[in-house]
């Protein structure tokens, strides 16, 4: 018997879990996706501090970007499917879930429909899970299942945590999965986070995926799996939008400016220069001839290609301008603070 996994104690353990429309991530732990660049510039002086694993703070820094720029195509979107599904366990509120520690809980699941629909859609002719589509993210889940080290500003202090977001084991015989999970990365108080709507990333593909099948372009330096670049772009407006960027024209109309960097931007997206030059490297077909100029073309394509998405999504109110080495952008204040900006807008009327 596995003790910790309680095998033979608890042999039925199927919550119905619910889908959720919204995950609510620590701001703190949000940093590790994109982010950690307000750790490197605020608490320089700690960069160099040697850790008890031997290595500089900076080194775990690096480690942790290492592993956000790998994200690429679909891999960022299973993590925020995940997290909404760890939210969905914290919230169910059936007596099947057992708390083994503080803010982590195991029980089992079988692999049917209900576990399916949190990180994949049906097949559009079909409208059944494909046995493809099952398989690469339960390989997915297997391989994502280990602890990952991520530096955190908690109370203004730096501290680097292990986090396991989730393990599992399986019952060869019944198909079933037993997890533990960590809920520990939510936020369930509301008071600094991050909100990411989990249908964002199936529109998010849908869009990308309608583009690509548009543009020569995208067929032409096989471009489908920058996918994830939207995402990133998404959650570094979330991560740089703040009330202060607010302002109201003479006519009534909201919105809210912010800025960043080209070198930040390129950043947050997950060192995309880099990214274009060794993608543009391991193409047979685009192998041969100056790697330099394609860099720069295909980076325009796919930045214009996300701003669009951007817009489209009403992310922002307008494509974001470029000078003097920044972008500007017009956010919509309704789409990242629904609740504070709707407050705003029936103010008027209460008076």
């Amino acid at each position: 018997m596995n003790k910790k996994y309680g095998l033979l104690e608890q042999p039925e353990l199927f919550p119905l879990l619910k889908l959720q429309k919204n995950v609510e991530l620590k701001k703190e732990f949000a940093l590790n996706f994109g982010g950690l660049e307000k750790i490197e510039r605020e608490f320089k002086h700690l960069l160099p501090v040697k850790l008890s694993s031997g290595k500089k703070l900076q080194q775990h820094i690096n480690k942790v970007k290492e592993w956000f720029d790998s994200l690429h195509g679909e891999k960022l979107g299973n993590w925020i499917k995940l997290f909404a599904f760890v939210k969905a366990v914290d919230t169910n509120e059936s007596a099947k879930l057992y708390e083994v520690k503080t803010n982590h809980y195991k029980f089992s699941i079988k692999q049917d429909k209900n576990f399916y629909s949190f990180f994949i859609r049906p097949d559009k002719n079909s409208g059944q899970y494909t046995t493809k589509a099952k398989n690469k993210i339960l390989k997915w889940l297997y391989d994502n299942q280990s602890i990952i080290e991520f530096p955190m500003i908690i109370n203004n202090e730096v501290w680097n945590m292990p986090i396991r977001v989730y393990e599992y084991a399986e019952n060869v015989s019944t198909k079933e999965i037993f997890f533990i999970v960590n809920t520990h990365i939510l936020e369930s108080e509301f008071k600094d986070y991050i909100s990411i709507e989990v249908e964002e990333i199936d529109f998010i593909a849908d869009l990308w995926a309608m583009i690509a099948e548009q543009n020569n372009s995208f067929k032409k330096y096989w471009l489908n799996n920058f996918t994830d670049i939207p995402l990133k772009f998404l959650l570094t407006l979330k991560q740089i939008y703040t009330s202060k960027g607010n302002y109201t024209t003479g006519e009534g109309f909201e919105g809210n400016r912010a800025w960043l960097l080209k070198d930040s931007l390129n950043n947050h997206l997950g060192n995309l220069d880099e990214r274009i030059t060794k993608h543009l490297q391991s193409r047979k077909e685009i192998r041969t001839g100056k790697v330099s100029g394609k860099t720069k073309d295909i980076k325009k394509l796919l930045l214009e290609t996300t701003f669009k998405i951007a817009v489209e999504r009403k992310w922002l109110f307008s494509t974001p301008n470029y000078k003097d080495g920044k972008y500007f952008f017009n956010i919509n204040p309704g789409y990242f603070a629904k609740k504070e900006t709707a407050k705003r807008l029936k103010a008027p009327e209460t008076l």
